[in-house]
């Protein structure tokens, strides 16, 4: 259970990371999600890009 813990809180912090790197640098993160087989798409849905960035706040 507290390595499930540690990578979520890693992850956390990447993201928390990537958002910092694209603020700076004036790019944008598309929004992502895993498929059914784990694999990372884009997500071309505005109101999902906004809930992601409120949830992280």
């Amino acid at each position: 259970m507290i390595e499930q813990e540690q990578r979520t809180e890693l992850g956390k912090q990447m993201v928390e990371n990537l958002m910092k790197i694209a603020q700076l640098s004036g790019q944008s993160i598309p929004h992502m999600e895993a498929d059914e087989n784990g694999v990372f798409r884009e997500v071309k849905n505005a109101d999902q890009e906004e809930q992601m960035h409120h949830d992280l706040k």
